[in-house]
């Protein structure tokens, strides 16, 4: 039955007893038992029973097995069913009875078939296509789909985060969670799934990630180092160490520490102080946060730190936010020694002092050994004070000459000398090294003072252990060397000031002038006792009281106004007046001084104004020109010396006493041009207006051609300062006037030339200039210089000599040697001289200038040089790389001469034992044929043939390649080739091959070329042999060797073309590219070779300067054409 086969019952009778008596109680004669399975599990039995015996037939039996089998699956729906509802029923109960969100999905998930939202979502109670739309958002439905797809694949749970459309419109979050239901054969038939609303929790995470992301981007952005660190403790709770748990970029940038995470401090810095562990065990325990700036040893650096308890008491982590202020600290450092020093060197007069003092203060500050001003003086630096802490101080005078070439050249060129350790300093000579370690110095800091291209001092600092000195201690000496030398000069230069002015005064009250000063207010600030004997008024009624107020009879007069022109016009003015505080004439110079006021010298000119009257009239007579003084008011002359007859007479006038019967301006109208008239009207009017000793001039023309200048100034003025009398001096310009028109024209034509000679220069495109040969400083230069080098106008402008001032130092000398020497040279000499000069980019450009004389002195000495400069930067580049190629190439050469003898030797070695092995392989191969043939069947003596063969063709080939290598090993030089002969003396070798094949060479009268007899000999022999070896089966070899003169087909020139043309085989078209590539044979194995006659043909003819070329057509001959030079 468990098998599922029906029992069929004929007569329950016969059955055991027990059956028997089952059967007969039911009154059972015979019956067909039919069991029904489900699965291979016997689920029920379907029975037929007859109350008489019965023989079932088999369409009853089938009959029976139908409806069992409907039977039963009928029943098991029903079960199915009941047990559905039922489930189904406690599927809700418990929905309902939990929080959480359940649903229930088909499949394949594209229906919901229920769904209780709990208030959070919407309930679905019908299936339903739409769901996704109903509760995804539309963001999150591609990761929905692609969770979904994942988990129908691989048939597991489906679990994902993600956002959801709440029953009140908003988004939330949720966590859902399904599982699949499956069948028997592991289809899945639907899904279970549950779904948390987890939007608190996700809003807080994000919240909580937004925070951590900002407070990670803070961690890592600012500038401060931060840093969490756990405190380690001993036994007895006392803080030993601690271990680095986080920090940022800042914090490795600033300590220095690198990849400290997991670290202790000791391994990190294992010289830490214990004031550290002390205080982070403070913060620890009371957990109030401190502020503190330190100094750290074991990084040279000083911080500012806020240190502060994370987490409850009892917690050991440290959270510290730090700031590197070693710059801060050394500036304040810093600010307070300069402060210090400056306080201490302003008061200071004496420079000895001073230097003193200023080492004395940088030694204590710097913590060095020695430290010391020392001042040049000739050859020697002589040093007066030295500070000096636990060893001898360094004085004296000590020779420049003994501090050696290095550092003397360095010291004049203003190089700063810094030595951390002497032992260690490559650029020490050892000679310098014992020195310094006999002054016991093991470092040292030094800086030159070198002011104009002039080393004037050097101020030092030593160690007596070797020391790394800090870019900020250098700088600091740097400093204090500039402002001691500063505060040097300037005592110096007051001393000599007050020594200066000390002597100014004692010349000032000895001088016979008398002299005083005023201030920008007119305030007398110093008055000699010669004017205080004018005067007759002491100095001390006079300082700090204003001129114009103690003399205010002098405003207004020529002395006020002249005195008061050099004020405001900041230049000297002399002049002589007439002064009523000393009732006498002086004499007046008037200077602007510095602070803004004016200094006065005036002397007494009373009496050499009554003896020079007389003197003027003598020296008056003496001048060849006229001398008038006229009249203001009358507007006539009140004086004339005695050339005035001489003088009027040119002009028309018959009498000196007829010209002075007329006013000015009559005797302009009758003698003066009419074209000039005008002019000379408004200078008579322009006299009477002259201001102070202001000079007025006219140049005239007379009626009759002759040229007149007049110049006039006022000779005697009233008491207001008006002109009374006008002094005027007429000098006769006509021949003047000539000589000026002919210099104007000459300087017209010499402007024309110049400008001609300009504009060559400018159009030039190399640098033209005049240069003073004595004074070596540029007189002109065209534009090019400023756009071939890249200044601009100012910068050319502020160079003394444009050439020489951009000229690389290495130069220099050369060219000076070179302008020197011009000197020697003649007028039509031309000198060149290369050199290099500095662009404005700071880049090299070489020149080569060629200078001539262009100017000479009185002497014949040249005394200006002409200079025409050529860019010759590209050549000298090419001739640089020109000369690295040759570099180069000989060390190329140089190698490849060496591997070709290593290859020769190694060709030659080789080549000898492989002939002589071969040798030895044929002989004993020989001697196998012919001593044991008989013992060899036919099949092995051919063998050995093959293999004699083989050998042969080993041994040419060999032979080939040795001849190869040794092409270049010539040993002689080219000589003149009849090539006729070469030809007969090859072809003597192939006359026994050329009779069996009945073949016969032509030729054509060859030329005489220069070539290597035994190369030219192997190439005719290989050409030959090829056009034997290849000839055509049948047929009558005939081969010809042509002559005739045409193009290198590489080159293009003139060549000898010699072509040997055959009627043999021929060549393939695809193979003759290969011809000449070595080893490279007929692919037909019967024709015997190695691969190298053409190719050694080939390098024969590249040897001798020619080429060669193959042409073929198979089945017809083959042409090789070989191109050797003409001579």
């Amino acid at each position: 039955m468990r098998s599922g086969t029906p029992q069929i019952i004929e007569d329950t009778g016969l059955l055991d007893n027990a059956h028997s008596v089952k059967y007969a109680t039911l009154q059972i004669k015979s019956c067909v038992n039919t069991p029904i399975l489900l699965n291979d599990q016997w689920l029920l039995t379907v029975t037929v029973a007859d109350i008489t015996q019965r023989k079932w037939r088999k369409d009853e039996t089938d009959l029976m097995l139908e409806l069992a089998t409907r039977i039963g699956t009928r029943v098991e729906r029903a079960r199915t069913e009941q047990a559905l509802n039922r489930s189904e029923t406690q599927y809700r109960l418990f929905a309902n009875a939990v929080s959480d969100i359940f649903y229930k999905m088909n499949a394949d998930w594209t229906e919901m078939i229920s769904l209780s939202g709990k208030t959070f979502l919407h309930d679905t109670d019908k299936p339903t296509a739409s769901w996704l739309e109903t509760y995804i958002p539309e963001s999150d439905r591609t990761n929905v789909g692609h969770a979904i797809v994942k988990a129908i694949k691989t048939k597991g749970t489906f679990e994902l985060e993600h956002r959801v459309i709440r029953a009140d419109g908003s988004i939330g979050w949720t966590f859902s969670r399904a599982i699949p239901l499956l069948d028997k054969s592991g289809k899945i038939v639907e899904w279970f799934g549950t779904a948390t609303d987890i939007t608190a929790k996700t809003e807080s995470s994000l919240a909580l990630a937004s925070s951590e992301l900002k407070y990670r981007k803070l961690f890592e952005t600012i500038g401060e180092g931060f840093c969490i660190f756990e405190l380690i403790r001993d036994k007895n709770a006392n803080v030993i160490d601690w271990v680095y748990r986080e920090y940022n970029a800042s914090f490795e940038r600033m300590t220095g520490l690198k990849n400290a995470r997991g670290k202790t401090v000791r391994e990190m810095m294992p010289e830490v102080e214990d004031y550290w562990f002390e205080t982070y065990a403070k913060i620890a325990e009371n957990g109030k946060p401190v502020r503190l700036e330190n100094y750290v040893p074991d990084v040279s650096r000083w911080y500012a730190m806020h240190a502060s308890r994370i987490g409850s008491q009892g917690s050991d982590l440290i959270a510290v936010l730090f700031d590197d202020i070693t710059e801060r600290k050394h500036h304040e450092r810093k600010q307070s020694y300069m402060l210090s020093l400056s306080d201490a060197l302003r008061s200071m007069a004496n420079p000895k002092a001073i230097k003193a003092a200023a080492a004395d203060l940088l030694g204590e500050h710097l913590k060095v050994n020695r430290c010391h001003y020392g001042e040049v003086n000739g050859d020697y630096v002589e040093i007066e004070h030295c500070y000096a802490e636990n060893v001898t101080p360094l004085m004296g005078k000590f020779k420049i000459e003994n501090f050696g070439k290095r550092l003397t050249e360095s010291y004049r060129k203003g190089k700063v000398q810094i030595v951390s350790d002497i032992n260690k300093d490559f650029t020490i000579s050892d000679d310098e090294r014992r020195r310094l370690s006999e002054a016991k110095i093991a470092a040292y800091i030094a800086v030159p003072l070198v002011k104009d291209g002039q080393w004037l001092s050097s101020f030092a600092v030593h160690s007596t252990e070797p020391r790394r000195w800090q870019k900020t201690e250098i700088e600091l000496v740097q400093e204090t060397a500039e402002r001691t030398w500063a505060a040097v000069e300037r005592a110096k230069a007051e001393e000599a000031f007050r020594l200066a002015n000390e002597k100014h005064i004692e010349i000032l009250e000895s001088i016979s002038d008398a002299f005083y000063a005023v201030d920008q207010d007119w305030h007398f600030t110093y008055v000699n006792k010669k004017a205080e004997q004018m005067w007759n008024k002491s100095r001390e009624e006079l300082i700090g009281k204003n001129i114009w107020e103690v003399f205010d009879q002098a405003v207004g007069t020529p002395r006020h106004n002249e005195i008061l022109r050099a004020f405001e016009q900041r230049k000297a003015v002399e002049f002589e007046t007439y002064t009523p505080v000393t009732n006498g004439w002086v004499q007046i110079s008037a200077y602007p001084a510095a602070n803004g006021g004016i200094t006065v010298y005036f002397r007494d000119i009373s009496q050499s104004k009554k003896n020079g009257k007389k003197f003027i009239e003598t020296v008056t007579d003496t001048i060849p020109d006229l001398i008038t003084i006229m009249d203001v008011e009358t507007n006539t002359i009140v004086y004339t010396n005695q050339h005035a007859d001489k003088f009027w007479s040119r002009f028309g006038y018959q009498s000196t006493d007829a010209a002075l019967k007329m006013t000015d301006y009559e005797r302009a109208e009758i003698t003066v041009h009419p074209d000039d008239k005008e002019k000379v009207a408004k200078y008579l009017e322009d006299r009477k207006k002259i201001k102070g000793d202001e000079v007025l001039e006219v140049e005239v023309r007379m009626f009759n051609g002759n040229y007149s200048r007049s110049r006039s100034k006022v000779f005697k003025r009233d008491k207001n300062g008006q002109p009374t009398q006008i002094l005027s001096i007429t000098s006769d310009i006509t021949e003047q006037r000539k000589l000026y028109e002919k210099k104007t024209q000459a300087q017209a034509k010499i402007a024309e030339q110049s400008q001609l000679i300009h504009g060559i220069a400018n159009a030039s495109a190399d640098i033209l200039y005049v240069m003073d040969i004595d004074k070596k400083n540029i007189i002109y230069t065209n534009h090019v210089l400023a756009q071939t080098l890249g200044y601009n106008a100012k910068q050319i402008a502020k160079m003394s000599n444009p050439v020489l001032d951009i000229m690389h130092p290495d130069d220099l000398p050369r060219m000076i040697q070179h302008i020197d020497n011009i000197k020697d040279a003649s007028d039509d000499e031309v000198r060149e001289i290369e050199y290099r000069l500095k662009h404005a980019d700071g880049s090299v450009v070489w020149f080569r200038d060629r200078n001539t004389v262009f100017k000479r002195d009185e002497y014949g000495i040249p005394v200006e040089k002409l200079g025409i400069c050529q860019n010759i930067n590209e050549r000298k580049l090419a001739e640089e790389n020109i000369r690295l190629l040759y570099r180069t190439l000989r060390d190329k050469n140089r190698e490849l001469q060496s591997l070709n003898n290593e290859m020769k030797t190694f060709t030659s070695i080789a080549a000898s034992d492989y002939k002589e092995t071969l040798a030895t392989l044929y002989t004993n191969l020989e001697f196998i044929i012919s001593r044991d043939a008989k013992h060899l069947s036919n099949t092995g003596k051919a063998n050995l043939r093959k293999a004699q063969t083989a050998i042969q063709k080993m041994k040419l080939l060999t032979d080939d390649i040795v001849a190869f290598s040794r092409l270049h090993e010539l040993g002689t030089s080219p000589s003149a080739l009849d090539l006729n002969m070469v030809l007969s003396r090859v072809a003597e070798e192939f006359k026994d091959k050329l009779e069996s094949l009945d073949g016969e060479i032509e030729s054509d009268e060859l030329p005489v070329i220069d070539g290597f007899p035994i190369l030219i000999d192997l190439m005719f022999f290989h050409l030959l042999s090829n056009s034997v070896k290849f000839h055509r089966n049948h047929e009558k070899l005939r081969i010809r060797v042509a002559y005739r003169r045409a193009k290198n087909p590489h080159l293009g020139t003139d060549m000898h073309q010699i072509l040997f043309i055959d009627n043999g085989i021929g060549i393939a078209s695809d193979e003759i590219k290969n011809v000449f590539e070595m080893f490279y044979r007929n692919p037909d194995r019967k024709y015997r070779g190695s691969g190298i006659g053409l190719t050694i043909c080939k390098k024969i003819a590249d040897l001798h300067g020619g080429t060669m070329t193959i042409e073929s057509v198979p089945g017809r001959g083959t042409t090789v054409c070989c191109f050797f030079p003409i001579s």
